[in-house]
């Protein structure tokens, strides 16, 4: 293999949400099959991206959730509050993982959307 880091890159692509579970899930099987043992400071960021990842996972799922949990009236304002939060998140995902998973502009638009929704 040409670039053995391919897989890790690869099978973070199998899911648009969870793509850092994917990535750790398969570097953790490199190290293992190989008796590699991550410094300490490694394996704190890799549980910050993890955890961080979760946490996007579960705002993603209630914005998509929404529309059956919530109130008409509702709807907009939580919305907005969730995809708030959504954007701290990929912005310490940024900061500690080197990209964001979904850029602002593409969850932004899911609330266009919304726009016959008020408070």
């Amino acid at each position: 293999m040409e670039k053995p880091l391919f897989t890790i890159e690869a099978v973070m692509r199998i899911c648009g949400v969870c793509h850092a579970a994917h990535a750790i899930a398969s570097a953790e099987a490199f190290e293992h099959a190989l008796g590699i043992v991550p410094p300490r400071n490694g394996l704190i960021v890799r549980e910050a991206i993890g955890l961080l990842n979760r946490v996007q996972s579960h705002i993603i799922h209630l914005t998509m959730l929404i529309q059956d949990l919530v109130e008409h009236q509702r709807i907009s304002r939580i919305l907005r509050s969730a995809l708030t939060v959504l954007e701290l998140v990929n912005n310490s995902l940024a900061r500690v993982g080197g990209s964001p998973t979904h850029p602002k502009h593409s969850y932004w638009r899911y609330i266009e959307a919304f726009n016959g929704y008020t408070d």
